[in-house]
């Protein structure tokens, strides 16, 4: 890395990710244009969201004009990495903002926290919410409400939620329901991830079709620019005249 200074800020301060995966971003973008030096460094977090983003970055280096372009102008380069990567940071904000699914993942955090005696009274709100949001080849809530009737049926409700000290004659029935309840929550946390990383995902590719033509669109107006100035460089340069704007551009 050549200039870690200039992406400094969104190293330290990029609020998405962790700061070695906000590091290993920068050379990623970087590799874009210089793939020669070397492989990258491991990433030490990987996840399906980081890979559906490096997915999204790959589609925008796909842009030859962009390459060519940027390939001898190192100050195209970092502008280009600057403007990718503060729109990375605003679109994750905006998605994560946006998600249709946080009050379900709330609701499924609450249900993380409530203490196993809880469940025995309660479960069937949990089974009845499921069963509204999940069809039956997803979870199979009935298959959970005949195992909770079933554990939860030796213990008395009443007693295990006003009277603490009865927990201890109902260890036994209590681990089991752990189980139960633990197997439950982790199979409504995968069905959930499922549906927030494909929201994210078609959000997200959605924002980088609009960034790239925005981004496409200035690169064009970057190469029309040059091909009007390049005759009066090369008419000054004869002339003598190395001075001024246009001595040692990058144009």
């Amino acid at each position: 890395m050549n200039q870690p200074e200039t992406y400094s800020q969104f190293i330290e301060f990029g609020n998405i990710f962790d700061r070695s995966t906000r590091e290993y971003l920068v050379h990623y973008l970087e590799k874009k244009f210089n793939p020669a030096p070397g492989p990258l460094p491991s990433l030490a977090h990987e996840s399906p969201e980081f890979t559906y983003l490096q997915t999204a970055l790959d589609k925008i280096f796909t842009h030859d004009q962009l390459q060519k372009a940027a390939q001898d102008r190192p100050f195209l380069r970092e502008q280009v990495i600057k403007d990718t990567l503060k729109w990375l940071r605003q679109a994750l904000q905006k998605t994560k903002a946006e998600n249709p699914y946080l009050e379900e993942q709330k609701e499924l955090e609450r249900w993380h926290v409530r203490p196993v005696f809880m469940w025995v009274r309660h479960w069937y709100k949990l089974t009845n919410y499921l069963r509204e949001i999940y069809p039956p080849d997803a979870i199979d809530t009935r298959f959970y409400e005949q195992k909770f009737t079933e554990l939860t049926r030796p213990i008395d409700a009443y007693e295990v939620e006003h009277r603490p000290e009865s927990h201890a004659r109902y260890q036994k029935e209590f681990a089991r329901l752990e189980v139960l309840t633990e197997d439950l929550l982790h199979h409504w946390q995968s069905l959930l991830t499922a549906k927030r990383l494909q929201y994210e995902l078609e959000a997200i590719d959605q924002q980088r079709e609009q960034f790239c033509a925005l981004l496409y669109a200035k690169i064009e107006e970057f190469v029309r620019l040059l091909e009007i100035v390049a005759p009066f460089k090369k008419k000054w340069a004869g002339m003598g005249y190395v001075a001024g704007p246009l001595a040692g551009s990058q144009f």
